[in-house]
């Protein structure tokens, strides 16, 4: 008589079981996976010439060095350094224009101060950075740098409706009304104005002007990202070094993770009795061979091998907890310089939802693939 089930007990094995089952195996997966993996990480990473610690360090310096040139060419802004830093920059520009274009008058000077800015990142960028160093640019054009060249572009974007900014003096100044509508809007919060019957709307205004530098500041990083050959030169260095830490850290949790899965669902079932993982213990759902006697341990190596697949998505859930938006570069990452590993994973992970579902169902006796698989070497082996 051939078992139709890999576990005894059948009568009591249900798919909530079954999940109950499933969600104990993976948050014990997750967080055993993640907590080695943060002390073999820190350890390799502290550890002096270890390759990790000078990949590491090649990538910081590198990262240093980008930085570095966004600093000079007063484009990156901000106490950490950062280079993603636009919409401050663009904020900052609109109460300095305002500021200047009142000369001061404004309704709450407390509000303006801290909020100005000392230099003209645009106007420093294409009217001094860019034409002193003019040769480390690819494709340098002199009508597209100097100040007149970026106010001229500026007032052009802005103006499309309304003259609200003008250039005096090489210095763009904002039209007296206008910029009153936004200095209530800043310190007052009202939205518009009314001067001489002329409603003037200040929250608009504010957009209109807020918008248009943050678009030229963003085109002036574009232009210095791929047209500044240092930065360009760093910047192929810094990816190279960051992919190699990439793809180690990605060995390396891989790695941690493999180990704990053999461990949990090949080797604890190897040295108990039961054959069983702690959970499926826990809720008496032990594997038996048809005759009643303990499965071989080529059952438990398929059961196991299926399961390691099963739940190799929790190292993305681990990527996602500890890097955030950064996690991308490890999905990105071709193993073998071919296979991206968002590949894997989705495999992964519809292996997944397929072993759910058959062990959600009662043809299946709530067995997954693995499950059917061990099984099904019992009866060849037996029989």
């Amino acid at each position: 008589m051939k078992r139709l089930s890999l576990y005894k007990n059948n009568g009591n094995v249900t798919f909530s079981r079954r999940l109950i089952i499933f969600l104990l195996d993976y948050l014990i997966m997750l967080f055993i996976t993640m907590i080695l993996f943060l002390m073999s990480d820190s350890i390799l990473t502290n550890a002096k010439n270890s390759k990790l610690n000078k990949i590491n360090e090649s990538t910081s310096s590198y990262q240093v060095e980008l930085i570095k040139i966004m600093e000079e060419s007063n484009l990156g802004y901000g106490s950490d350094n950062s280079i993603n830093d636009s919409s401050i920059i663009s904020d900052k520009y609109v109460f300095t224009i305002v500021y200047e274009s009142l000369n001061g008058d404004v309704i709450d000077k407390s509000i303006y101060e801290p909020k100005m800015l000392k230099v003209n990142s645009l106007d420093y960028y294409y009217g001094t950075y860019k034409v002193n160093n003019s040769n480390l640019y690819l494709n340098y054009s002199k009508n597209e740098t100097g100040i007149t060249y970026i106010n001229n572009l500026f007032v052009e974007k802005v103006n499309v409706n309304n003259d609200i900014i003008s250039i005096q003096e090489d210095k763009i100044i904002m039209n007296e009304q206008y910029a009153k509508a936004i200095d209530n809007f800043i310190c007052l919060a009202k939205d518009s104005i009314t001067i001489d019957d002329k409603v003037y709307n200040g929250s608009d205004t504010y957009s209109i002007i807020y918008k248009t530098y943050n678009e030229l500041l963003q085109n002036a990083k574009e232009d210095i990202m791929t047209n500044h050959k240092n930065y360009l030169e760093t910047f192929n260095n810094f990816n190279e070094s960051r992919n190699k830490m990439v793809g180690y850290k990605w060995g390396e949790l891989v790695t941690v993770y493999v180990i704990v899965s053999l461990i949990y669902f090949i080797g604890v079932p190897l040295i108990n009795k039961n054959r069983a993982t702690l959970s499926m213990i826990l809720f008496y759902m032990v594997p038996c061979s048809k005759d009643g006697y303990s499965v071989g341990i080529g059952s438990i190596i398929i059961k196991g091998i299926s399961e390691v697949i099963m739940y190799l998505n929790v190292t993305t859930i681990i990527l996602t907890f500890l890097y955030n938006i950064n996690s991308r570069l490890f999905l990105q990452y071709k193993l073998f310089g071919v296979i991206s590993m968002s590949s894997v994973y989705i495999v992964s992970t519809i292996y997944l939802i397929v072993c759910l579902v058959m062990s959600a169902l009662k043809s299946s006796k709530y067995q997954t693939i693995g499950d059917k698989l061990s099984n099904q070497l019992i009866k060849d082996s037996r029989e």
